[in-house]
């Protein structure tokens, strides 16, 4: 699928600092909206050209092998188009499951989501995310 892989590659490392740049306490405070948007956009893109790279074979395999420890909880029903959001009542935040995954893995779980939302650190900057993926 990609003949050429440094035009992607460089825009990945773009998707990255656009990340970095606007994950900061006074870009949420100016503008929440925008800034969420514009961060949520990077991530995503960003997951599809990893995605595009592991499938084409341009990166490495240490790339396609690195493992991510990710915590685990279930949803207490089935997670659809209308039970899809992060409330209390919807997941056993009681009872987390730890696991190792694939970078590839997260990034279909990602491209594959129901639920998908950045985590907080004291409402000043992103410090994760949580995903609910039909996988």
């Amino acid at each position: 699928m990609i003949y050429k892989s440094y035009k992607w590659k460089k825009e990945l490392r773009h998707q990255k600092k656009e990340i970095l740049r606007f994950n900061r306490k006074e870009f949420f405070d100016d503008d929440f909206d925008v800034t969420y948007f514009k961060i949520e956009k990077a991530f995503l893109f960003s997951t599809i050209i990893m995605r595009t790279l592991l499938e084409a074979q341009k990166l490495s395999d240490f790339v396609d092998n690195y493992q991510i420890k990710v915590s685990k909880n279930k949803p207490k029903r089935n997670i659809d188009r209308l039970h899809r959001f992060l409330d209390d009542d919807e997941y056993d935040w009681k009872h987390t499951d730890f696991e190792k995954l694939s970078g590839r893995k997260i990034c279909n779980f990602i491209l594959h989501s129901y639920v998908f939302s950045f985590l907080f650190e004291n409402n000043d900057s992103i410090i994760g995310f949580c995903v609910s993926s039909d996988y």
